[in-house]
């Protein structure tokens, strides 16, 4: 069920509602304490959007643009032989190593490693506060939420990019219309300049005054 609610509310969103789909969804799937996760764009190598609930304090959760490469989350998405890793102590687990499970009280923790057509396209973790043995049917529905979840992340980021796409080749578009009409002007221009050298020549002053105004007119 949280995973056809998540299809029909996050589908026609943007990535951030996206994300709080995800979240609120995933309280559905394992009520975890807490949930972390974070959107990785394949294309430009870095993590670009997170969420989360249920931090003890916000600072704990690193922004995206500042995780390392020795963080959990990229630990997640370079994991090769399977896509998640789980853990019933987390404080002690040497690939969870640092100080966000002491900080955040965290006992046990499940990472899943969202994958859309074989690149990665987020982590995500299910974090316990209390003593958690994971079961094979709770990780079987975290990777199959996480299926579910990366299918539409990866098309919202694509929607995405395709607006992005869509607002260049208008600006291009207006660029090439503006150079076009600049050369046009810039042309007659310079005819009516020739034609007032030549009417200044033959000493037409009634045609070389109305040369004078049309550049005038036009360098407005």
């Amino acid at each position: 069920k949280a995973a056809s609610d998540i299809t029909r509310v996050s589908i026609i969103g943007n990535l951030n509602q996206t994300l709080v789909s995800i979240r609120d969804a995933a309280r559905q799937v394992l009520n975890c304490e807490m949930f972390t996760l974070y959107i990785y764009d394949p294309d430009r190598g870095k993590f670009v959007g997170r969420e989360h609930y249920g931090c003890l304090n916000e600072k704990h959760i690193r922004p995206p643009d500042k995780l390392k490469r020795t963080s959990s989350p990229f630990k997640i998405i370079e994991l090769q032989e399977k896509l998640y890793y789980s853990t019933n102590d987390s404080p002690s687990n040497l690939f969870f190593k640092g100080t966000f499970a002491d900080d955040e009280k965290i006992k046990a923790t499940l990472a899943i490693k969202f994958v859309y057509k074989d690149a990665p396209v987020g982590a995500l973790f299910f974090n316990y506060r209390i003593p958690h043995h994971f079961t094979d049917d709770e990780i079987n529905t975290a990777l199959l939420f996480a299926d579910q979840a990366a299918i539409i992340i990866e098309h919202i980021r694509l929607q995405y990019q395709a607006e992005q796409l869509a607002v260049l080749e208008e600006r291009q578009r207006l660029a090439r219309e503006l150079h076009d009409s600049v050369t046009q002007a810039l042309y007659s221009v310079t005819l009516y300049a020739d034609a007032a050298r030549m009417a200044f020549s033959a000493e037409k002053w009634d045609t070389l005054e109305r040369n004078l105004q049309e550049v005038r007119n036009m360098s407005r």
